[in-house]
């Protein structure tokens, strides 16, 4: 699971997406796997100063970045998501537009 996040927007990668992505997982991992995957994301959503939340679904870029690749999060708006990852040591490859569920923080 990639993510990426500003303040009090999320993005969350909707899977299934197609045949680049991982495979799906079944909606009662999810919140397991961005534990895991994405503890800033998981911090915002849990975190108690924010109680109102919009969300939408949108079509944005997704990058396929090396399996090696430490960093599973893209913590600042405004980031260009290539040079982020490959100023950590990581390829990365944009492949297709897909699907994102973007969530809006607000206290």
């Amino acid at each position: 699971m990639r993510l990426r996040s500003s303040g009090g927007l999320l993005a969350i990668r909707l899977l299934p997406s197609s045949s680049f992505s991982q495979a799906a997982l079944p909606p009662y991992l999810y919140a397991t796997e961005l534990q895991g995957s994405g503890p800033h994301h998981w911090s915002a959503l849990v975190n108690p100063a924010y109680s109102q939340f919009g969300y939408y679904a949108g079509e944005a870029p997704y990058y396929e970045v090396s399996a090696n690749c430490h960093v599973t999060e893209v913590p600042l708006g405004g980031v260009n998501i290539t040079e982020y990852f490959e100023s950590h040591g990581c390829e990365v490859t944009p492949v297709a537009k897909v699907t994102w569920l973007v969530i809006i923080l607000a206290p």
